[in-house]
């Protein structure tokens, strides 16, 4: 298995991008860490980077931590919420 540093290049590219328009890349809870990782998806407690490696969100922070990410119910309200405007 390689080694997630080495795994990491979109992640990485994306970030040098976002350090450009934004002071330190990030504007949230979550400050830069060393490799970065910038999520693609979200599901319950996982999280996909854009390079494709997933991990369990042991973080779980900005209202994750009661439902999961994307968590089914709440998706479709949105949506319908949406659809109503």
């Amino acid at each position: 298995m390689p080694d997630l540093i080495e795994t990491r290049n979109a992640s990485r590219e994306l970030m040098e991008q976002a350090v450009a328009v934004a002071p330190g890349g990030v504007n949230s809870g979550r400050r830069q860490i060393e490799p970065p990782i910038c999520v693609r998806r979200a599901r319950g407690a996982h999280l996909e980077d854009v390079d494709g490696n997933r991990y369990v969100d042991y973080h779980a922070a900005w209202g994750a931590i009661l439902l999961g990410h994307a968590d089914p119910d709440v998706v479709g309200r949105v949506q319908e919420a949406v659809e109503d405007l």
